[in-house]
């Protein structure tokens, strides 16, 4: 027995010596915890005199800091810089900093009328809506990823229009913006159709859709708020409108199902990029979670601005998984020249909402996102593939 115990005593002192063996192999090849690659990521917001809208970016953008470093085998870290009203001097200051402090790129939440051309970073600027009468200007190291309303209601109106044979039409906009010849040339889905354009005024609603129901257009357009585009539909429902084919763009507004048989019954709702369906139906895809960690955080509805905080970082991680930047003080120029070309190749990125295209004749990322809806029964229904 005595004899049995001691080899039964060697073979497992045999066993234990060549598991220590393989397990000192294996951590030669790689460690248990392996270190990852820090990579620097700059947000430039003013707290100050746009603390809201700012703060608001800050938020989403942290958010998509913790996905990609769930998705990439990279550690992102964001680095955070006060740019007071967009003065000269602290913005270049703001730039310096960011620079010594080795950024890879750059998410900034103000206008980029003071970018020092010298300090090259490579910058997505971020926005809410931004207006028609944009002006071009140097932007190879800087991208904008707005939303453009003209370009939002150019590609909804572009499926709709030979859906429906349309060859005139009411546009009723609420800001001077959207009556702009600026704003105009950008739909060219406008081109050969008969247009007739108003401006809103609430006082004249009656005079506008007598005016409509005269000039007889195969479509009446609103781009206005939801409560001004209620009060229109309402109002053209008692003036004999009421089957007349209307194109709003609004949000899934819950106005809109509460007033359902008070408004005309052939409505398409075309809601923005951020807007959230419900609270019919639950919206379970990426942006929905977003959305949801939005809430949690802010206690509202996440915005245009929001979701391109969110996409200006992801685009960033997705540009740098293809270069490998390291974020080493010794590569950083060199890396960050290469971010930005391969930016610029970036071609139908898939966002939270919709496919983003960097356009390098003006300088703006465009958003090929196309969402609509019709009323049916108190329920928001997909108007795809469907003659309301």
């Amino acid at each position: 027995q005595k004899k049995g115990a001691k080899k039964l005593n060697a073979a497992i002192f045999l066993i234990v010596i060549i598991l220590i063996v393989i397990l000192i192999f294996v951590l030669q090849k790689k460690p248990i915890f392996e270190k990852k690659e820090v990579v620097k990521i700059a947000f430039f917001g003013d707290f100050t005199n746009d603390k809201a809208a700012t703060e608001g970016a800050l938020t989403a953008a942290k958010i998509a800091v913790e996905d990609m470093n769930r998705i990439y085998n990279k550690k992102y870290e964001l680095a955070i810089y006060d740019v007071n009203k967009n003065i000269k001097a602290d913005v270049e200051n703001a730039f310096k900093k960011a620079s010594n402090d080795n950024v890879l790129a750059i998410v900034s939440k103000f206008n980029p009328t003071n970018n020092p051309a010298n300090e090259k970073i490579p910058t997505i600027y971020i926005g809410g809506t931004k207006k028609e009468n944009i002006t071009r200007e140097k932007f190879y190291w800087g991208i904008r990823l707005f939303f453009i309303a003209s370009d939002y209601v150019n590609q909804h109106f572009k499926l709709i229009k030979p859906k429906y044979n349309i060859s005139s039409a009411a546009f009723i906009a609420d800001k001077p913006d959207w009556l702009s010849d600026d704003f105009m040339k950008n739909v060219d889905s406008f081109n050969d159709v008969k247009l007739y354009a108003y401006s809103f005024n609430r006082t004249k609603i009656p005079e506008i859709t007598m005016d409509i129901k005269q000039k007889n257009p195969d479509i009446i357009i609103l781009l206005t708020s939801d409560v001004r585009a209620l009060s229109f539909l309402r109002q053209a429902k008692e003036d004999g409108l009421s089957n007349n084919l209307f194109l709003v763009f609004g949000t899934t507004n819950v106005s809109f199902l509460i007033f359902e048989d008070s408004i005309p019954e052939r409505v398409i709702l075309a809601p923005p990029p951020a807007d959230k369906l419900g609270p019919i139906e639950e919206v379970t895809d990426a942006f929905g979670e977003f959305n949801r960690r939005i809430f949690l955080l802010t206690n509202t509805a996440a915005t245009n601005l929001q979701l391109n905080a969110h996409d200006a970082i992801s685009l960033i991680a997705y540009t740098d998984s293809k270069i490998g930047a390291t974020g080493k003080p010794g590569n950083i120029v060199q890396e960050r020249q290469k971010f930005i070309e391969e930016l610029w190749r970036v071609k139908q990125f898939r966002s939270l909402k919709g496919l983003l295209t960097p356009n390098g004749k003006t300088g703006y990322f465009e958003r090929n996102h196309v969402n609509s809806f019709y009323l049916e029964g108190a329920r928001f229904k997909s108007a795809r593939g469907v003659i309301v």
